[in-house]
Parts: C-alpha cells; sequence; structure tokens
C-alpha cells in the first residue's frame, strides 16, 4: 500500500490532477479503504468516459416508450435485457445490469447536498435517504444507513462479492436486483458502515416542500 501511495503522489506531482492528489489522501487513511483503493487506481488507468458525460445521464425513461418505464416500475422481474437497454443509457445499464462501475469522483450525485430520497434507477425503489448520505471522501455517493419499511426491513439485497482478489459485500435493489455498489464497516456512526454507491444505479427524488402537512 506504502508503494501505492507514493506512486500516486509523484503522478499527482506531475500532472497536478485534483482527482490524483484526492486518490492519495484517501489512500493514505489505512486499510479501511484498500478496497476501494483498486478502483481508485484503475479510474486512472484505464480509458473511461469524461465525467461530464457521466454527470449529464438522462432521467431514467426519458428516452423510451413511457408504457416501458410504467413496466418497470410494476412489473421489474418481467423486463427483458432488451427492455433495460432502451429504458436505461448505456452507462446506467453497464453499471446497474452489468455490475460495473463508474469513475470515481464523476458521478451526478456524488456531491450533491439536496434533501431528498434516492431511488433505483431502474425500478424506483426507494433506497437512501439523504439525511444519510455523508462525504466520504471516496469519490462515489456514500450512505451510513438505507430507507427502512414498516417492518424495520430495507430495500436492500447483499451478497458476497469475491472478484478482483478481494472479499466484499456487493449491494442489490431487492426488487430488480439492480447492482448499485459495496457496503464496507468502515463508516460513521451509529451504523458503523458506510454504502459506497454508483451514482448511475440512483436517481434522485427531491424533497418537495411545497406538499401541504
Amino acid at each position: 500500500m506504502a508503494r501505492v501511495v507514493s506512486l500516486v503522489k509523484r503522478c499527482s506531482g506531475v500532472l497536478h490532477t485534483a482527482s490524483l492528489i484526492r486518490c492519495s489522501a484517501v489512500l493514505q487513511r489505512g486499510p479501511c479503504l484498500a478496497a476501494c483503493s483498486w478502483f481508485l487506481i484503475l479510474s486512472f488507468l484505464q480509458p473511461c468516459l469524461p465525467p461530464w458525460e457521466l454527470q449529464n445521464e438522462p432521467p431514467p425513461g426519458s428516452t423510451c416508450d413511457p408504457e416501458l418505464v410504467t413496466k418497470a416500475r410494476t412489473a421489474p422481474d418481467s423486463v427483458t435485457d432488451r427492455e433495460w437497454r432502451d429504458l436505461l443509457s448505456s452507462v446506467q445499464y453497464q453499471v446497474a445490469r452489468g455490475h460495473g462501475t463508474e469513475r470515481a469522483w464523476s458521478g451526478r450525485y456524488n456531491e450533491n447536498k439536496e434533501k431528498g430520497v434516492y431511488t433505483c434507477v431502474c425500478c424506483n425503489t426507494e433506497l437512501f435517504p439523504s439525511k444519510y448520505k455523508f462525504d466520504s471522501g471516496s469519490g462515489w455517493p456514500s450512505f451510513f444507513d438505507t430507507v427502512k419499511k414498516d417492518d424495520k426491513k430495507d430495500n436492500i439485497a447483499r451478497k458476497s462479492d469475491k472478484k478482483f482478489g478481494m472479499v466484499r459485500t456487493e449491494v442489490l435493489c431487492d426488487r430488480c436486483h439492480a447492482h448499485l455498489g459495496h457496503v464496507f464497516d468502515d463508516g460513521p456512526g451509529p451504523t458503523g458502515l458506510r454504502y459506497c454507491i454508483n451514482s448511475a444505479s440512483l436517481n434522485f427524488e427531491k424533497e418537495d416542500f411545497e406538499k401541504e402537512d
């Protein structure tokens, strides 16, 4: 890890890029973000979409038949792979349906501070309230807790992920099985968790302050 930090520091000194400088700072936090560091390094070593292309991702369903949007929100299990491709943008599909990862610090919602609720980009299921969002410095939207239903359960499915030589816990939408990201145990209180989520897997519904009580 020390050699990786040294390499990133040297790169940031030569290229003077804010992203590499931030990457160096994150890596120096220690093993708690070791898994995340793999993606941070890869995002600078391989070609990827410019940040603005991800930040300008269209709202889900804005470029397809409205009936397909209704189908995805009412019966997501019946949506075919071809229909998911029509419903989502290329990046949204690659991340949410293809279990991909967007480039760090490039997502639309990484620095979003508005009040509301984050929903699944595929089926619109509520996932994370904005009040549980925090700045983890990782480059991806981070949350320390989830939307809870009346029975105290949430809409998140969790499973072991052993790709890239690591053992992590992948998180998915429990309703449509869209890939969201991963959860780590290095978050703030009271849960101590950090849900590291791709913006491309999310939609944001802003809180309506004009709604009557």
